[in-house]
């Protein structure tokens, strides 16, 4: 249940937030700094290549995020289960947790965010000529160009992330192990971790 759960979450917010991203990348590879805001920047992309350029990548994308997000979410639970017999901390369970999550999450995550991110910036490619002409000019290892630094960047950010939430749960929300918060003090402590 846990990776239909985590899976499904991340296929939503994927859906949602895709446009900021294609956006983001965009403006991260301009030659000068841009004149116009985010707001500004989306728009004029709509108006130059229509509502699909907001979108470019997306497939590539869901078909590693909608499995890696199953599989963090899963290794989180199963990792922070295993290890509460051995910790009496939630907090350090669940920031073990994270991290190992986001380990197990990071090889079907890397390939796609790779591909991804050169289809939303090249400017008439879409998600399999950017994979075919990765996969001819730099071969399969290409499609984990930044993985270790993905994943020194985001196992430490999780299992900190993890922590932070079980801690603020237990201390301000008052949340004692085992039971569940309500959801304003879970949405609280999320924001604020």
């Amino acid at each position: 249940m846990d990776f239909v759960c985590g899976a499904a979450a991340g296929a939503m917010a994927d859906m949602c937030l895709f446009p900021l991203d294609t956006v983001r990348a965009r403006l991260m590879v301009m030659a000068k700094a841009p004149a116009h805001g985010l707001i500004k920047e989306g728009m004029g992309l709509v108006r130059a290549e229509g509502v699909a350029a907001l979108y470019k990548g997306v497939g590539v994308h869901l078909l590693g995020s909608i499995p890696s997000n199953g599989i963090f979410y899963c290794t989180y639970e199963v990792i922070r289960s295993a290890l509460s017999t051995h910790f009496h901390s939630a907090a350090v369970c669940s920031a073990l947790g994270g991290a190992a999550g986001c380990l197990a999450s990071l090889a079907l995550y890397s390939p796609m965010e790779v591909v991804k991110q050169r289809a939303m910036v090249t400017k008439g490619a879409n998600s399999l000529s950017v994979l075919s002409a990765l996969l001819k000019t730099e071969g399969p290892l290409g499609l984990y160009r930044g993985a270790t630094a993905g994943a020194l960047t985001w196992a430490p950010y999780f299992g900190l992330y993890f922590f932070a939430y079980e801690w603020l749960l237990s201390t301000a929300g008052g949340v004692t192990d085992g039971e569940q918060p309500s959801f304003l003090v879970a949405l609280g402590c999320g924001l604020v971790a």
